[in-house]
């Protein structure tokens, strides 16, 4: 039987930054910051089923804000519904994710080249690597 070969002997942290949906946008200035600090070496995007923001629309969202903020000058709507973070459909929002990551202008370019998508089935367990495929696409 071989020796085992021991592990490397060098100290990892994972820094995980949860926000609503888990959506990048939402995270990417946090994500900025703590690469200022610690050099970031790999973004990980984790989507799951059965999120709580795949159980609101924009549109629930938007009317609740109406009924609380009727002063909310409806001008402001617009802006407002294209940074909301609810999603419809989880394989969509990781791809929309994914490509936001991709392409944003602040991160760093051998950063978002690491970015990588998982989905987990909160029920069985099972996570997935979504993007990039085996081939390295989307």
């Amino acid at each position: 039987m071989p020796e085992p070969t021991p592990l490397p002997q060098r100290s990892l942290t994972t820094r995980i930054i949860r926000n609503v949906a888990g959506r990048f946008t939402s995270a990417a200035s946090d994500i900025a910051a703590l690469d200022s600090f610690f050099h970031i070496s790999q973004v990980v995007l984790v989507h799951h089923s059965n999120c709580g923001a795949s159980h609101v629309t924009k549109h629930d969202a938007l009317d609740s804000i109406r009924e609380k903020r009727p002063d909310f000058p409806v001008a402001g709507y617009a802006d407002l519904e294209s940074r909301m973070p609810m999603r419809e459909d989880n394989h969509k929002s990781l791809q929309e994710d994914f490509e936001a990551a991709k392409k944003c202008g602040f991160i760093r370019k051998d950063l978002a080249e690491t970015v990588v998508g998982f989905y987990l089935d909160v029920e069985s367990g099972l996570v997935t690597r979504v993007y990039p495929n085996s081939s390295g696409n989307l």
